[in-house]
């Protein structure tokens, strides 16, 4: 109806109110159907103006199909048989072999290594970690405890371990012969220490076994000097 009123051989006219729509004889003698005649072409596989083909497929007339041609040839590889390729030398290639003439997989050289399942945490630190960050979250604070080696005095006696205690002896403890001695101990504080011991011991007091140095035995030697530093701060 629009191409044939665009070609002006239906011609659009009024009666009485009505549309009529009649032919024009002079343009209908001479029509030629455009439309048909790029069908007919599409049909028999020619060469369409893309133009024409976008009007076709608007008024729905043709519909756009895709068909794909392979060329198959025999390849360098091609067997009747599939096979599948060795990927690893065994030992049974090496005895009898048939190694020579195996055909191996290829190696990607540039693959990604599978991630080690080795480095992980020991559960129980995992947990010493969950409590620290507890403690320290509420206020608390850690003393160093990278100090290894310790003299006598905060290792024994400020604890109030006996001079003569067994646990002071060679076979129990690690002294250290280089350097023998520490610096000796805060004055005041070593006499109230040394006064307990002898009143609650009744035993001799050695200010030279307080100077002895130690591989430390224990954290809570740490904890007694660390202690004591805080007391000067906050007393």
């Amino acid at each position: 109806m629009k191409n044939g009123m665009k070609e002006k051989v239906l011609v659009v006219s009024k009666k009485d109110g009505a549309t009529i729509i009649s032919r024009h004889a002079d343009k209908a003698a001479g029509f030629t159907d455009a439309a048909q005649g790029i069908l007919h072409a599409m049909g028999g596989g020619q060469h369409v103006d893309p133009a024409d083909a976008e009007a076709m497929k608007k008024r729905k007339l043709v519909a756009l199909d895709t068909t794909k041609f392979y060329d198959i040839t025999k390849g360098d590889e091609y067997a009747p048989v599939r096979r599948k390729l060795a990927a690893d030398l065994t030992k049974q290639m090496l005895q009898d072999g048939s190694w020579a003439t195996e055909t191996f997989k290829g190696l990607n050289y540039n693959a990604c290594g599978r991630e080690p399942a080795g480095g992980h945490l020991h559960p129980l630190l995992k947990v010493r970690q969950e409590f620290r960050e507890i403690f320290l979250e509420l206020g608390f604070a850690e003393m160093e405890t990278q100090q290894w080696v310790e003299n006598s005095f905060w290792n024994f006696d400020a604890l109030f371990v006996p001079q003569k205690h067994p646990a002071r002896d060679a076979q129990d403890t690690f002294f250290i012969s280089k350097p023998a001695a520490a610096k000796p101990p805060p004055a005041e504080y070593m006499q109230r220490v040394k006064d307990t011991h002898v009143a609650g011991y009744k035993c001799d007091w050695s200010e030279e076994e307080t100077h002895r140095n130690v591989l430390r035995t224990h954290t809570t030697s740490l904890s007694s000097w660390a202690l004591y530093n805080l007391s000067l701060i906050h007393i």
